[in-house]
């Protein structure tokens, strides 16, 4: 029987990258950002490495499926129990200015359906540029079913 030298080296090239592809898909997950919602945290091009099957705390950067079917990003800012209410200066997390550097510049949308105060349901998110619209604001909560997964790791790929 003639041996193969080639076929060792095959095999296990094949196994290696069949394993990675059930990581990236199973475990982690890539995305790539196409919006400024997230600046200056995320800038549109950057890429995101996700964590599947995880469930986020204030102050994580999820991705999650929005009520239109699109794929966004934002920061979780409440969890299902806590109150979210809106003044005139800025918002409040159970009745206390939150540990966020946006807190001034966020204002309720008036178009949105949130009432004030709003108890959250599920995940409340909002964008780190709150000039725009599409977080819970406008949207309403985040359901644990449209989350997607955390942000783990940021790859900055242009404008550095």
């Amino acid at each position: 029987m003639q041996k193969k030298p080639w076929l060792r080296p095959l095999i296990k090239w094949g196994l290696l990258i069949a394993t990675l592809a059930g990581i990236l898909r199973f475990v982690l997950g890539v995305y790539p950002v196409h919006t400024q919602a997230m600046y200056p945290s995320l800038r549109d091009g950057d890429l995101l490495i996700l964590l599947r099957s995880s469930s986020p705390d204030p102050g994580d950067v999820v991705c999650y499926r929005g009520r239109n079917g699109k794929l966004r990003v934002s920061r979780v800012q409440a969890v299902q129990g806590q109150v979210v209410s809106f003044e005139e200066t800025g918002w409040l997390l159970d009745g206390v200015i939150p540990n966020d550097p946006y807190w001034t510049e966020t204002k309720p949308d008036p178009s949105g359906s949130v009432t004030n105060p709003h108890r959250v349901g599920g995940y409340f998110v909002m964008d780190d540029d709150r000039t725009q619209r599409g977080d819970s604001r406008s949207e309403g909560d985040v359901e644990p079913g449209q989350i997607i997964g955390k942000v783990i790791f940021l790859l900055r790929v242009r404008g550095w």
